[in-house]
């Protein structure tokens, strides 16, 4: 059965894509059966997941490489006329555009689906979600904040620290974002000794907006340096430098009295309320990012992004090597913000299970 399909996008204000899909068949109406006799008529047929479930799916699969779609079951062809298709279309916006792929059909693309939405599936006991206390036991932030501290909080200071990048993103205490920025500290180049450095990162963090609290992702997980190439080397001690000097400037210069005012979250926080993980890859999450600043609720958890028209502008408007830095330090700002400050009950029962 021969069939002949149409896709027309229409931009959307924003970023978003309404998909309509016209399929004319030589013979038939409806579109031949797909599993153990079942018709579908592709024209009417809905995928059966949540808006929560598509965001996450769409987010994978914008994300994804070769090495992660092999590991989700996709074929060799497959994966190379999917990613031959992403790169053409750009990020998908709607499941349905994945029909538009040579081969792909209802059912493969369930079957996807399924896959990546079992790899993302939780392993972890379930605790009482009303109690964040089991945040400190499984050690996803340090240390621990007193209560009198996160009543003080009102605004709050997320970095994502790398060594060519610092991004921040400035929150109040109700999780509104009123500034984001990202600053380029080293370049492949750059041959900067230590006092260099040391100048360049004393002008950069004079930046960083006066907050409350400062929080960044813990990476203290040297591991993957064993039999790594001298490059590799070089980039992690240049990193442990910048955070070693950034730790030392934030703490007295933005701090008041003798609090701690720099906490450290593990990464396994933010992975797990932004579902940035597949298999043992971290993704960067930046089209997920995107909707969020634009409004967009993607997440059942997190209600629709309060920021600043300034800082949604910067957003938006900054280049994608930047933007994805910048949408690291939204997402650490959000996940303190919602969990410790806010303890979102939403967010700490996914962190729960």
């Amino acid at each position: 059965m021969a069939f002949v399909s149409t896709i027309r996008l229409s931009r959307i204000y924003g970023s978003s894509y309404q998909t309509n899909l016209s399929w004319i068949c030589t013979s038939h109406a409806q579109a031949s059966s797909e599993e153990n006799g079942k018709p579908y008529d592709i024209s009417t047929y809905q995928f059966p997941y949540t808006l929560e479930e598509r965001s996450l799916i769409l987010s994978i699969i914008n994300n994804a490489t070769e090495e992660m779609l092999a590991r989700l079951k996709v074929s060799k062809s497959m994966r190379k006329k999917l990613l031959k298709d992403r790169h053409q279309t750009g990020s998908y916006m709607d499941l349905s555009q994945l029909l538009n792929v040579d081969g792909m059909g209802i059912k493969s693309v369930e079957q996807l689906c399924s896959f990546i939405l079992k790899d993302m599936g939780e392993t972890e006991k379930e605790t009482d979600p009303n109690d964040s206390s089991f945040v400190y036991k499984k050690r996803l932030v340090k240390p621990r904040l007193q209560q009198h501290v996160l009543k003080n909080i009102k605004t709050l200071v997320s970095l994502d620290v790398t060594v060519g990048f610092l991004s921040w993103t400035k929150l109040d205490n109700k999780s509104a974002v009123l500034d984001v920025n990202c600053e380029e500290i080293l370049t492949a180049s750059s041959r900067l000794d230590l006092p260099k450095l040391y100048e360049k990162v004393v002008n950069i963090s004079k930046r960083i907006p006066v907050a409350d609290a400062y929080v960044w992702e813990e990476k203290a997980n040297y591991g993957h340096l064993q039999g790594a190439t001298l490059g590799i080397i070089i980039a992690s001690l240049q990193l442990a430098q910048i955070r070693g000097m950034l730790t030392a400037l934030l703490e007295p210069c933005h701090g008041r009295g003798a609090e701690k005012r720099l906490f450290y979250l593990r990464d396994a926080l933010v992975s797990k309320l932004f579902r940035l993980k597949v298999g043992s890859e971290r993704i960067s999450g930046i089209n997920l990012a995107d909707q969020l600043v634009k409004g967009h609720q993607l997440l059942e958890w997190l209600p629709a992004l309060d920021i600043s028209k300034e800082a949604q502008t910067k957003f938006i408007t900054c280049e994608r090597t930047k933007r994805r830095h910048m949408a690291t330090s939204l997402f650490i700002g959000l996940a303190f913000s919602q969990v410790l400050i806010l303890q979102n009950k939403n967010a700490l029962k996914i962190l729960s299970r």
